[in-house]
């Protein structure tokens, strides 16, 4: 295995971003532990983005925020790694989950996260079906999907310096 760099040109990313910003893809549902300024940054940049606040769904469950998210076909964007867990937050009943750092009080790490996700995953927006993602503080990104083999397959990509690469088999 060796990790393969990606193509990060600017133009391109502005391209990609714009373009997925308009696609069904990008429809998120902020959670409530990432707050509503979360959901406002996103919203200025393009995106569709409703909050837990705005659905009436502050202070209920997490199967309560997961299941609005999979009616809606919202991919909800979280600090919780408990929706990782696919024995109560089944995948095939998901929309899509991206874990953000940050939850800890840094703000740093939720920016980069959330650059990252508006940049360099709009190149692949077929990956945003039934997937859970985990993006981490130092910038990698480990993806979780259903393979079409059935197979829940996993991706995992890293940005360093502004370079992102991915990880895959020799």
């Amino acid at each position: 295995m060796a990790w393969v760099r990606l193509t990060n040109d600017p133009a391109d990313v502005a391209e990609v971003a714009q373009d997925w910003a308009r696609s069904a893809h990008s429809k998120f549902l902020v959670d409530e532990n990432l707050g509503p300024e979360v959901a406002r940054v996103l919203r200025d940049q393009g995106f569709n983005v409703r909050d837990v606040w705005q659905e009436g769904l502050d202070g209920k469950s997490d199967e309560a925020v997961f299941q609005h998210a999979w009616r809606t076909r919202r991919i909800l964007l979280t600090h919780d790694t408990d929706f990782m867990d696919d024995r109560s937050f089944p995948e095939h009943s998901n929309a899509g989950v991206v874990v953000l750092p940050g939850g800890h009080g840094n703000d740093e790490a939720l920016g980069k996260a959330l650059a990252m996700l508006v940049s360099y995953m709009g190149r692949m927006p077929e990956i945003w079906r039934k997937s859970k993602i985990i993006i981490t503080a130092n910038g990698e990104m480990t993806i979780r999907c259903r393979q079409d083999d059935g197979r829940m397959g996993i991706q995992r990509y890293r940005v360093r310096q502004g370079v992102s690469e991915i990880w895959e088999d020799k």
